[in-house]
């Protein structure tokens, strides 16, 4: 095994090189008291809500790893999304985030294949900043006032609003082991409706699912074209298949009115999406409400 501490390029190219795997580390440092300025990795020291960051090389240290060794897996210790230039050259990427004290047996048990990475991701990771231009007026500002003017085009919902292609998208992640979803049916109940579909383990060991249900409104309603409503978590074993039923209540079918400051279901056809993130949904189906 080769150790190379990472703030030389040379040095990190030079032990990519002669190893058969390779596991780079690297880290950003984020804090509630200071906006992010890009989405580089970028270490520093924090003192209670403010960071100062220190100089670094980690993109360009990942950058010559991956390019001088194709199994090259990528470990991020992150508090959110980075931008990866590098990411068509490397074999795997792993965001545990900050894991805390039992990181390392963690991460090392996770390497190993002793346990799955069986998260999956809350939030979307853009292409690069230039996918996320802000105006100004919202960020950073104009005479120290910023104005909110997404509206409900938060998160995933801007991204399948505008038609971008993230990098990774909302609900997105991988273990060892894959899934397939079928079977979707979709029953009206005096609440709401209840999903139910089946999920089959189709890979070599056992593994998590993460299925997720999102929801279509009528047009006249106004809302982004999909929202999560509902998702579990199990767990199987290889050629293991499993019926999974997701209820949905009324509120999975509402929107916030101002002007009758309450909830309010728009009558109509509601449309009903599963799937393992929210751009890969393979099962559509509807309801009328």
């Amino acid at each position: 095994m080769v150790y190379a501490e990472g703030s030389s390029v040379l040095d990190a190219t030079a032990a990519a090189t002669l190893a058969d795997v390779v596991v780079v580390v690297a880290t950003d440092t984020s804090s509630e008291g200071a906006d992010r300025t890009d989405l580089g990795l970028k270490p520093g020291v924090c003192v209670t809500l403010f960071c100062t960051a220190l100089p670094s090389t980690q993109e360009e240290m990942i950058a010559a790893a991956t390019a001088a060794n194709p199994n090259t897996v990528v470990v991020l210790d992150i508090g959110a999304p980075v931008r990866m230039p590098w990411l068509d050259d490397a074999g795997a990427v792993l965001v545990p985030w900050f894991g805390g004290l039992q990181h390392g047996n963690a991460l090392a048990d996770v390497l190993y294949g002793d346990a799955e990475p069986g998260g999956r991701l809350p939030q979307t990771f853009p292409v690069d900043e230039q996918q996320l231009a802000f105006d100004p007026a919202a960020y950073p500002g104009v005479d120290q006032v910023e104005t909110y003017s997404e509206g409900l085009l938060v998160g995933y919902r801007w991204y399948d609003a505008m038609g971008e292609r993230p990098l990774f998208p909302f609900g997105f992640g991988l273990g060892y082991t894959d899934f397939s979803f079928r079977g979707l049916a979709v029953r009206r109940t005096p609440e709401g409706a209840r999903v139910s579909f089946t999920v089959t383990n189709t890979g070599d060991r056992a593994g998590a699912a993460v299925p997720q249900v999102y929801v279509t409104f009528p047009r006249s309603a106004g809302e982004p074209p999909r929202q999560l409503k509902g998702f579990t978590k199990l767990t199987l074993d290889p050629g293991a298949s499993r019926r999974v039923t997701i209820p949905l209540d009324r509120r999975a079918f509402s929107w916030w009115s101002t002007r009758r400051d309450g909830w309010v279901v728009t009558p109509g056809r509601y449309g009903i999406t599963v799937g393992s993130s929210s751009r890969d949904l393979p099962l559509r189906g509807s309801v009328t409400r």
